[in-house]
């Protein structure tokens, strides 16, 4: 667990502050203290005003922490996600019945994501060797189940007739959507795991999902203001991939500078 609160709750320490740091520079104004302690001791998701995605941290350190509880507690992996999916089906009714809509450190939806960390550590576990081909269809699924989600959203509902409750059907189609979105990506990667600049930005995704917003996003919508063009910027997924290049584009300076100079704030040693 000392590795766990070094290399996820530390980095949330520090990312929280030079955040704060960056917007009232930034913006050439502060943020009120309370709010900052109030939303920083919470961590509830989306919820933290001055860089929303540091939520993941705290969430992922309760998720690691569960499941290691979890491992300490059942020696079989399968039983223990058959367990842990149990639990994210039942917690949501239970937290609604207790009019507990949003828990401290987003225990809430930490119930939910570990369901897909016990499932990457029970396949990792178990170093299932898949030939080729066989790689090739789980794609080629992954892929259509994803086209069928974007197309046609309750096809699972209609699959299985509607003989089960909804909310038994929502959530094991969440869980379907999300490893087909997962393994779709994973066989993307290992096409472009001999890439050095891909394999770069993944070393060092924390920084980026820490600075992306509070420095180079501000940055961007900064620059916009003062050319006056954000009036003409539309929200859409074209601009969404030129502002997520243009951002990490602007991140790699920080990222040689932590990476070199100030490891200690994603909790490493410096070399």
């Amino acid at each position: 667990m000392k590795s766990k609160i070094k290399s996820l709750l530390f980095p949330y320490v520090s990312f929280t502050f030079l955040s704060v740091i960056l917007i009232a520079i930034i913006n050439n104004h502060g943020l009120a203290l309370v709010g900052v302690l109030k939303a920083f001791i919470l961590s509830e998701r989306n919820c933290i005003p001055y860089n929303q995605p540091l939520w993941f941290l705290t969430c992922l350190f309760l998720v690691q922490v569960f499941y290691y509880v979890a491992k300490r507690s059942i020696s079989n992996n399968y039983t223990i996600l058959l367990a842990l999916i149990l639990i994210g089906l039942i917690s949501p009714s239970v937290l609604e019945s207790l009019n507990l809509d949003r828990l401290p450190w987003s225990l809430d939806f930490a119930f939910y994501y570990i369901i897909f960390f016990a499932i990457g550590n029970l396949v990792a576990k178990t170093k299932i060797n898949i030939k080729p081909v066989y790689r090739k269809v789980i794609f080629y699924i992954a892929v259509i189940i994803n086209l069928l989600v974007l197309v046609y959203p309750d096809f699972l509902q209609i699959i299985l007739l509607a003989q089960i409750s909804n909310v038994v059907v929502n959530y094991f189609r969440n869980i379907l959507i999300a490893c087909s979105g997962i393994a779709t990506f994973v066989f993307i990667a290992m096409k472009m795991q001999n890439s050095k600049k891909l394999s770069y930005l993944g070393i060092n995704s924390l920084i980026i999902l820490a600075l992306h917003l509070p420095l180079s996003y501000r940055f961007i919508e900064r620059l916009l203001r003062v050319f006056k063009l954000n009036e003409y910027v539309v929200q859409d997924s074209v601009i969404g991939i030129l502002f997520t290049v243009v951002s990490i584009i602007i991140l790699l300076p920080c990222i040689q500078i932590i990476n070199n100079y100030y490891p200690s704030l994603i909790g490493k040693n410096k070399l």
